[in-house]
């Protein structure tokens, strides 16, 4: 709104109100420079003036860049979320994210899915940068499974992680090794050569076939041979000691072949 003043041929003045609208452009040729054009359309209330007004025109920006208010939404990295909502801007290309921009960690580890190692880790289980969990002993089995944690390097354990003797076989009813054992009792015999500081307890474990009391002696009994193995190939008896458990420890069921092999065994555990 407005008002405009006519002067008819320097005579009496005519005061009329006004209305106008228009559009225009703006091209910026630098970050603090641009061209301006604009028309515009003026009309008075209390007479017929209509008049069309066009400007072009330098704009300078002294204070700096052009407003980034004025820019469009910026996306740098390319997440769909936009920077100024974006708590992982760095995120790499390709890369799923959630709605704050940060990538996605599905098992809540701490490690984004993109560099976890180990997807599946149960929550609440201690990881390493890689996002896998710690295994300490490095046997092959994450600590929060070892059942048998502290195995020196270089044993050969189970999917509990305990250092399991697998195949050695004795005299049926008897604590005599057979002799196609002795192979896998030397493997054991070099891991306790490479650790000359590790003392072990040898167990001895039964299946429930037979009584209680005979199993009993019959594991003690296998335990003390494989002790008195390594022994005659070197190791120092005080880094050795054995008992039997008969069939108290089952690892398998004892209704099954496959069950009733896999608790006849041989444990080595190491002593602290």
């Amino acid at each position: 709104m407005g008002g405009i003043t006519f002067d008819r041929d320097r005579g009496a003045n005519n005061n009329d109100p006004l209305i106008n609208y228009g559009a225009g452009l703006k091209y910026f040729i630098t970050e603090n420079m641009a061209l301006r054009g604009d028309v515009r359309h003026v009309i008075s209330f209390d007479s017929t003036h209509h008049n069309l007004m066009y400007t072009v025109g330098l704009t300078i920006f002294f204070g700096g860049p052009k407003e980034v208010a004025a820019r469009e939404p910026q996306d740098s990295d390319g997440d769909g979320v936009y920077d100024n909502l974006d708590k992982c801007p760095s995120t790499p290309s390709g890369v799923r994210v959630d709605s704050s921009g940060c990538p996605l960690d599905s098992d809540g580890d701490g490690v984004y899915d993109y560099l976890d190692k180990c997807p599946d880790t149960p929550q609440g289980i201690n990881v390493d940068n890689s996002g896998c969990p710690f295994d300490s002993d490095n046997d092959g089995v994450y600590d929060y499974l070892d059942k048998c944690s502290g195995t020196p390097l270089g044993a050969r354990v189970d999917e509990r992680g305990c250092w399991v003797l697998k195949g050695v076989q004795f005299n049926i009813g008897k604590a005599t090794i057979k002799p196609e054992s002795h192979q896998i009792l030397d493997e054991v015999f070099e891991v306790l050569v490479k650790n000359p500081q590790q003392k072990i307890e040898i167990q001895g474990h039964t299946d429930s076939t037979g009584s209680a009391e005979m199993n009993l002696r019959l594991s003690q009994n296998r335990a003390a041979s494989v002790l008195e193995y390594f022994v005659s190939k070197g190791i120092k008896r005080t880094r050795l000691s054995c008992r039997g458990f008969g069939m108290e420890k089952p690892i398998a069921s004892n209704d099954t072949v496959d069950g009733r092999t896999k608790n006849r065994r041989v444990e080595l555990k190491p002593v602290r």
